[in-house]
């Protein structure tokens, strides 16, 4: 059975990451929102789980998701915290909760994802291994030797592609994107 989950992130960057690696990850229906369409977003979607991404949350934050969460009768064992020992320790303390589910920050997107998956007991494994979630670097330089051992050492966790000069790292950009490009500055 599809499980529901809603994600609450301070900021759009955060939002649109999570979106992007749940829905590729996770056989979940994924709603992710800013703290402000809570109570909106909880009567219109009724997610089964709520995950608080604590980051860069201040206290005046905390204390609305708090008390929006507390008027919608969603603060319970289906709220999960994802924060540092801190984070998660001053929202507990402002919700005056003993127990709810953490998962600890700081940690990669992948096993954040593999905690949600035990969490909500999804099956996303076969996914981990395909290589969807692997972001594409463009590394530039006129050293062969470089380009090959740099190609070495990221090419298991990034797609890794090589130009040996700028003007043809700009023709492959012409046809693809890199999520980061490394390059030689002279």
């Amino acid at each position: 059975m599809e499980k529901k989950l809603l994600v609450i992130a301070k900021f759009l960057h955060q939002r649109r990451i999570l979106k992007e690696k749940l829905d590729i990850m996770l056989y979940s229906e994924i709603a992710v929102i800013e703290e402000t369409e809570i109570s909106e977003t909880i009567k219109i979607f009724q997610p089964q789980y709520i995950v608080c991404y604590l980051n860069q949350m201040k206290k005046a934050d905390i204390q609305a998701v708090i008390h929006i969460l507390k008027q919608e009768n969603f603060l319970n064992s289906e709220l999960i915290l994802l924060g540092t020992e801190e984070e998660c320790g001053e929202f507990k303390k402002e919700a005056c909760m003993e127990m709810c589910i953490e998962v600890k920050r700081p940690i990669s997107l992948n096993n954040f994802v593999l905690s949600l998956e035990a969490i909500l007991d999804c099956r996303c494994r076969e996914k981990l291994q395909m290589d969807v979630y692997k972001r594409d670097i463009l590394v530039i330089d006129n050293d062969p030797v470089f380009l090959k051992s740099i190609k070495l050492w990221l090419e298991e966790a990034f797609r890794v592609s090589i130009a040996n000069s700028g003007d043809i790292g700009l023709k492959f950009l012409e046809e693809k994107n890199a999520d980061l490009i490394l390059m030689d500055y002279l």
